[in-house]
């Protein structure tokens, strides 16, 4: 088994997706925080498999003293000092917008460039400022009081249908930890899960610690594709099935009688119209969500009706299919 060579075509790919969504409908959402957080990420799920630090840094291609100071760097946040910061720079950029980075660098001298530019980032982020310009150039506009709720609006909605899938896929959690996973504000986790409980799809409960947690029986964004709501969540959705059938059947010993029941296949049909089954390939993907969509819908019946067991199998099945038209045999 070889998995550098699998490794370094699955990171190729997902950069592909990342700039997919990066692009969508014309968004320009900041990348820059990528590779410290997939550093990080990647960090906590090596400790958390005990794998000894000299080792993961060794993997990083990192002498120890340096893997410990780079994990140090980017654990340090020196909040306050960002905060004060990042309010000076919002009023200068509403008063002067819009203004060029360079203009406002020179009214922050003594500010250090990495703050300076995080803290720029940060203002981006939450919506309260725009990025224009080149990136050689670039511009920053303050968003309007109407631009901000609307765009308020929509990050709430989004949040309350990742929280969704989170707490279905992952299991209860408190809000400290569902702010640390999305990397979202306190509050506008509550708000989120105020939206779940007041339709139901959420229930709350107190844990052994005493604190509130939340956990949701069932999931389902219906018609995410072509309403644009719940697209976020739809596609996380789709990738963390997938990622774990490929986790779950790799943990599995050969000759694993639950073989049977994990795993997936990767099919492909070569047709063309006139083709005896063109329209059979075509539906394929239709078919199978139909039959899917039916079983759930008599399971969760079921389950409505009687109540779950004390202890439970579930299943995740997921199915995909992309199409590319004018494929030629010498392509």
């Amino acid at each position: 088994m070889n998995p550098t060579l699998l490794i370094d075509l699955i990171v190729s790919q997902l950069t592909v997706l990342i700039a997919q969504l990066a692009t969508r409908s014309g968004m320009r959402p900041p990348l820059a925080r990528v590779a410290d957080e997939m550093f990080q990420s990647l960090v906590a799920e090596l400790q958390e498999q005990g794998v000894p630090q000299r080792v993961i840094a060794d993997m990083f291609g990192l002498a120890l003293r340096g893997y410990q100071t780079r994990v140090r760097r980017l654990e340090q946040r020196e909040d306050e000092e960002l905060f004060t910061l990042s309010m000076s720079l919002l009023r200068d950029i509403q008063s002067l917008s819009p203004v060029s980075r360079d203009t406002l660098e020179t009214q922050y001298p003594l500010v250090p460039e990495a703050t300076f530019r995080s803290t720029l980032r940060d203002l981006v982020d939450s919506g309260r400022v725009k990025l224009e310009g080149s990136r050689a150039k670039p511009i920053y506009v303050a968003v309007s009081q109407e631009e901000q709720t609307t765009s308020a609006q929509a990050r709430l909605f989004a949040l309350r249908d990742m929280i969704a899938v989170l707490l279905y896929r992952d299991g209860p959690a408190d809000v400290n930890r569902l702010s640390a996973r999305l990397k979202a504000d306190p509050e506008e986790v509550f708000d989120a899960l105020d939206l779940l409980l007041d339709d139901g799809s959420v229930h709350t409960f107190t844990d052994e610690h005493g604190t509130p947690t939340f956990r949701a029986k069932t999931y389902h964004v219906a018609g995410a594709e072509q309403a644009g709501v719940g697209w976020e969540a739809a596609i996380y959705d789709h990738v963390q099935a997938m990622s774990a059938t490929i986790i779950q059947s790799l943990r599995l010993e050969p000759g694993d009688v639950r073989r049977q029941q994990v795993g997936g296949g990767t099919y492909s049909y070569d047709v063309w119209e006139g083709h005896p089954h063109y329209q059979e390939v075509l539906e394929l993907l239709a078919d199978n969500r139909r039959r899917a969509s039916e079983l759930r819908q008599k399971v969760q019946s079921y389950n409505e009706a009687n109540g779950l067991a004390e202890s439970v199998t579930r299943s995740t099945y997921y199915c995909g299919q992309y199409v590319v038209e004018g494929y030629s045999e010498e392509e």
